[in-house]
């Protein structure tokens, strides 16, 4: 079995991939907003928040587990993988019945139901797609290939199209045809790692599974109502283009979690590993907080105060409509990496069953005042339900943690909150008065590099980021024998 990298490693290749995959996502995503406009382009978002639901359903918490499995007895990866795809290819079979059921009481428009089919080969695709394995050995460059050659093949796609009509139905074929040749790719690099996986019903293995992923399940089930009810709903009350309009500003806010993910993806096996090292447990988690915070305030500032320059850069004029509920997307943000931070540890330090009562908690919440709101206030209101549930996840999370003696990073969350909310309203009075140009391009850059440079002073003023600390950890051996 191939050693375990250091986290500075596996960050450099989570991030190499991810910006790599993001930058040409973006590309991709704002080639077709702009070809197949609002109203298509929010089919898509709402076929792809109905079939996540279903694709839940056919990992039920097996990433998850998986990964802190392999975290944890990554001598027996090749078995544990072989346990996860069999009952995922059989859980995604069960769902694909599911879903047939459903297309036939509901029977949507002919198109929504054509692009929701196409979405749904998400499902099995994701069956045998094994970044937990890669991400329980520490070996994260595996699945930034993968995010990368599915980018790559999904803007490769848009210049084989070039003599087509643009449409909803041709963007989503590209996307799913994308996602499995790169499934494809990384099954075949874990052979050469971890070996061949073997495919087999074992009713009693898979029970014990479910017994562990059971709540992680739930939890992301829930999850899943909670981040994407406000686009099925908004597709229920309000029109295919608003839909668009607010598709696009939720795809700019998980751009801004790109560095959430990243270091989530590389901390998690590590915080799972040291669950009974106390002393090593709270380094780590030390370290996780304090680069998830500053990160998490200075994307959230800079998306908050540059919203109508993003959103006119990335998906053009048509867009203009979402700017405030971009912003307010943009101040969940910094909430969302606490969020974020507290979620990481419940998980790693099998605190799942007070995880999934956290988010139903937070789900109902989320639901009641979407219900409430959106049918007469639109996209702001599913916005601000966001912002409110986000809040009250983070003080639920954070009672859970302090009652278990775990860590909550205090001090770190005062100071990064302070610091965006007093930067926040100076920057706005501030670029209200400024002779920026008006070329949104411009505004961006030129705005953009002062605000990272007057955040990223203030926060090595107040030791908010430690860079030199945190660097000096992220670069030690996993291995205490190496």
């Amino acid at each position: 079995m191939a050693a375990r990298r250091t986290i500075f490693q596996n960050a450099l290749s989570t991030s190499a991939g991810q910006f790599i995959a993001l930058f040409l996502g973006v590309i991709t995503h704002a080639f077709w907003a702009r070809a197949i406009g609002p109203e298509q382009y929010g089919i898509l978002g709402f076929a792809v928040s109905i079939v996540s639901y279903f694709g839940l359903a056919g990992t039920l918490g097996t990433d998850i587990w998986g990964t802190r499995n392999v975290a944890r007895n990554a001598g027996d990866v090749a078995i544990t993988t072989g346990h996860v795809i069999s009952l995922r290819l059989t859980l995604s079979a069960a769902v694909a019945l599911a879903l047939g059921l459903m297309l036939a009481i509901w029977r949507p428009a002919q198109l929504v139901m054509i692009v929701i089919v196409i979405q749904f080969a998400s499902v099995f695709i994701a069956a045998f797609t094994l970044d937990f394995a890669f991400q329980g050995l520490e070996r994260m460059s595996g699945i930034a290939k993968r995010q990368v050659v599915t980018a790559v093949l999904a803007l490769a796609g848009i210049s084989a199209t070039a003599l087509f009509e643009p449409g909803v139905i041709l963007a989503a074929t590209i996307f799913q045809g994308a996602a499995l040749i790169a499934a494809i790719v990384m099954l075949i690099d874990f052979f050469r790692l971890g070996g061949v996986p073997k495919i087999r019903i074992d009713w009693a293995r898979w029970r014990s599974i479910l017994a562990t992923s059971a709540p992680i399940a739930v939890t992301g089930m829930v999850a899943a109502v909670y981040y994407s009810i406000d686009i099925v709903m908004l597709g229920f009350f309000r029109s295919q283009a608003e839909v668009g309009l607010y598709v696009a500003a939720g795809k700019i806010l998980m751009v801004g979690m790109t560095a959430a993910t990243i270091l989530g993806a590389v901390f998690f096996p590590v915080l799972s590993r040291l669950i009974t090292d106390q002393a090593a447990r709270r380094k780590a988690s030390a370290h996780h907080a304090e680069v998830m915070i500053f990160f998490g305030g200075l994307i959230a500032l800079g998306g908050y105060l540059l919203a109508p320059e993003i959103l006119y850069i990335v998906f053009g004029a048509s867009y203009a409509g979402a700017d405030q509920a971009l912003r307010i997307l943009m101040a969940n943000l910094v909430l969302a990496h606490i969020v974020a931070i507290y979620q990481m540890q419940l998980l790693a330090w099998n605190m799942q069953k007070q995880q999934m009562n956290i988010v139903i908690a937070g789900a109902i919440l989320n639901v009641g005042l979407n219900i409430w709101l959106i049918p007469k206030f639109g996209i702001e209101a599913a916005a601000s339900t966001t912002l409110i549930s986000s809040a009250a996840v983070l003080l639920l999370a954070l009672v859970v943690l302090r009652r278990q003696n775990f860590e909550v990073h205090g001090a770190l969350v005062i100071k990064g909150a302070l610091l965006c909310v007093a930067l926040g309203y100076a920057g706005e009075a501030i670029l209200a008065a400024s002779p920026l140009p008006e070329n949104a391009i411009f505004r961006f850059l030129i705005a953009g590099t002062v605000i990272t440079f007057v955040f990223s002073l203030i926060a090595l003023a107040t030791r908010l980021v430690r860079p030199k600390a945190a660097l000096r950890y992220m670069r030690e051996s996993p291995d205490p024998k190496a």
